[in-house]
């Protein structure tokens, strides 16, 4: 147990967490990507499940980060579980990226600029709605 209270795990099983939860994150995200196929299946079109993939992602990680962090004795699994194995596998900032070069290659500048300005401030919303529902609901 560290300072704050939290229940410490060895590097070693940190590292066998975070690939545990980042192999439970990725399949999470192919389940839902068989919604709407996106870039790496050929198909152009709005990333709808891309964009509330980050944004449910974002959402979670927030939450998890500061419950981790707020909680005396919270679990020393839960941050390298679900917040980077989990989250970092079920996000993806390079599926964003691919996905803006698509719109940019077919000359729509317009989506492509909305995509990215809707998953930035979307990603800070559920980011910050995750922490204060974790916090309690608010700060100060």
């Amino acid at each position: 147990m560290d300072n704050s209270g939290t229940l410490r795990i060895s590097r070693f099983w940190e590292s066998v967490l975070i690939g545990l939860g980042g192999a439970l994150g990725a399949l999470a995200r192919h389940g839902l990507e068989a919604f709407q196929p996106g870039v790496s299946a050929g198909v152009v079109g709005f990333p709808w499940v891309t964009l509330g993939i980050n944004t449910a992602g974002a959402f979670l990680l927030g939450w998890v980060l500061a419950w981790s962090a707020t909680r005396r004795g919270a679990p020393g699994w839960v941050r390298p579980f679900a917040g980077f194995g989990f989250c970092g596998a079920f996000t993806t900032f390079s599926t964003v990226t691919c996905e803006l070069v698509v719109f940019a290659q077919a000359g729509d500048v317009v989506m492509a600029a909305v995509y990215l300005g809707a998953s930035v401030v979307l990603g800070i919303l559920a980011a910050e709605a995750g922490e204060r529902l974790a916090a309690g609901g608010g700060r100060g």
